[in-house]
């Protein structure tokens, strides 16, 4: 049997009740809820999209050594001006995520090493304006993340 499985088939019961109560439709909200719990060496994450609409989505595994290359909001909204400074990467893990808007845009994931990045949305959250700076589209920043980081002291 393979860690995962092994560690996924010695959680307690109450885990997968909490998981599932996370997981489980909620009506009237459009927020999303992520819960981590802890129990010996089990840890287990869940996260839900509250949307009030049905959110499809795709999972992908991102392999390491693949070489990328930045999107910004203004990319995906307009189709880029050419004036947004480029950045280029090698992914250096691989990872395991759920995507709603298509490879590289991220909702969340789990990296080879453990790092998971799950988003929140803070409606009406605005971002420093450094025209002279690259930019990452948020969806695409928390793909960067796993591709290059171990855990959370070298993010």
């Amino acid at each position: 049997m393979a860690r995962g499985a092994a560690v996924a088939a010695e959680a307690p019961a109450a885990l997968w009740l909490a998981f599932g109560a996370a997981c489980a439709p909620r009506g009237g909200g459009e927020s999303c809820s992520t819960v981590l719990l802890h129990e010996g060496e089990a840890l287990l994450v869940a996260h839900n999209l509250d949307e009030g609409f049905e959110v499809p989505g795709q999972i992908v595994v991102n392999r390491r050594g693949v070489e990328k290359r930045n999107v910004s909001w203004e990319d995906l909204r307009i189709g880029g001006s050419g004036r947004v400074p480029r950045v280029t990467w090698v992914s250096r893990f691989a990872s395991l995520t759920y995507n709603t808007l298509g490879r590289e845009f991220i909702d969340g994931g789990l990296n080879e090493v453990g790092l998971y990045v799950g988003e929140m949305t803070l409606l009406g959250s605005r971002y420093p304006s450094a025209e002279a700076l690259p930019k990452l589209y948020h969806h695409q920043w928390m793909q960067y993340l796993l591709d290059s980081f171990a855990g959370v002291p070298e993010v």
